[in-house]
């Protein structure tokens, strides 16, 4: 989740949040609509009346996003995917999905849902400025500018780069083609520098040429694209290098369940092992009620943890997310991020807590992996099993 968003609303059930970016966006559409475009295509309104039209229609316009988005999301609920939230921001929107497509036909299907959509809403702008064009300027001349801007973020989108949804689509063809989804990023990523560096040239070269507005735009754009790109293949590899792994590789022991009144100055005194790891909390006789982590007991002032008891510090397991021992790695680990949880217990299949997946535990599970990896390696030299090697020169025969 970003950081300085707050919710609107829900739409069936996906919680629609606005970053404070996209009222910057809204605030510079208003100003330029107010100033540029609606007085030379409006009959005389006044000035009050321009800002209105013009704030209305930045509003359908940060709308018309909301629309791209959601799209997104009915297609991959069609798909039994997941959709945490939707976030609106400067650079557009992004429907946060709990986990990847697994086939390249869900990914493709879900990243096209959203030119479609855009597409859709320039037609509908459109319709209504064909039939209100000799009617009233004031509906008219909206709905022109929004089929148009609509019809600009499809064939934006459209790109073939990553994480445009046109590189996303890419992807699903090169993955089906292929069958190899890792060969397939790398692929979508490096088209989603090839485009923006191409933004950006062409950014460049309308700065220079006096478009210094639209110019400085597009090269933010093209920044934030190639900043995406990078971000996607990072987290691209690591998700390949956990591929097959699942929770139970990762697990954290849980240390001991400590009863819900012990005082956090008493379990440092006492127990200072307890103190330096995760620990499950508890009345007396009862199920587990949440887990106090090492952060949290650093945080509590060294002048309250003499009275401060762990049920007040603890994180309740009803806001927690759970997480089944045998699920995939990569699964749990996008369903953890969805939710902007670092740390989730770990059930079994009778439901009983057996542990915590943490970014140390993951770590700790790749290292340990990388060593396995290499231990291997080594034990098959450089030939590999059961190959025949070479005598050295001059060696014996």
């Amino acid at each position: 989740m970003m950081n300085g968003t707050f919710q609107l609303t829900r739409i069936k059930g996906i919680p629609i949040r606005l970053h404070w970016s996209a009222l910057v966006v809204i605030g510079f559409v208003a100003v330029s609509l107010t100033h540029g475009y609606l007085p030379g295509s409006t009959a005389a309104l006044d000035g009050g009346t321009l800002w209105l039209l013009g704030l209305a229609t930045a509003l359908l316009f940060i709308g018309s996003i909301l629309g791209h988005e959601l799209a997104h999301a009915w297609i991959a609920r069609r798909n039994n995917i997941p959709v945490s939230e939707i976030t609106l921001f400067i650079f557009g929107g992004v429907a946060r999905i709990e986990r990847d497509p697994r086939t390249p036909g869900a990914e493709f299907r879900i990243a096209a849902a959203g030119p479609a959509g855009s597409m859709l809403l320039s037609l509908a702008f459109g319709a209504t400025y064909f039939f209100t064009r000799d009617v009233s300027d004031a509906i008219a001349a909206p709905a022109r500018w929004l089929a148009q801007i609509n019809l600009v973020l499809a064939l934006f989108n459209l790109l073939p780069g990553y994480p445009l949804d046109g590189g996303r689509m890419t992807r699903a063809i090169i993955w089906k083609l292929r069958d190899d989804q890792a060969t397939a990023t790398r692929w979508a990523v490096r088209g989603g520098r090839l485009c923006a560096f191409a933004i950006m040239a062409y950014g460049g070269y309308s700065m220079a040429t006096g478009g210094f507005g639209g110019g400085f735009w597009l090269l933010m754009i093209g920044w934030f694209l190639m900043d995406a790109a990078a971000l996607a293949g990072a987290q691209s590899t690591t998700q390949f290098a956990l591929d097959d792994l699942t929770v139970a590789d990762a697990i954290e022991p849980v240390a001991a369940t400590v009863w819900s009144r012990t005082r956090v100055q008493e379990l440092i005194d006492e127990q200072p092992a307890l103190s330096q790891r995760t620990v499950l909390v508890a009345d007396p006789g009862g199920p587990p009620l949440g887990f106090v982590t090492t952060h949290a007991i650093a945080q509590v002032p060294s002048e309250r943890r003499p009275w401060t008891p762990l049920g007040q510090i603890m994180t309740p397991l009803r806001q927690s997310l759970s997480i089944d021992l045998a699920e995939p790695l990569v699964t749990a680990l996008q369903r953890m991020h969805a939710r902007g949880a670092l740390l989730a217990p770990v059930v079994d299949h009778e439901g009983r807590i057996v542990g915590l997946l943490s970014p140390e535990s993951v770590i700790a599970a790749m290292r340990a992996r990388s060593e396995r990896a290499s231990v291997d390696r080594a034990n098959r030299g450089p030939f590999g099993p059961g190959a025949t090697r070479l005598p050295a020169p001059g060696g014996s025969r």
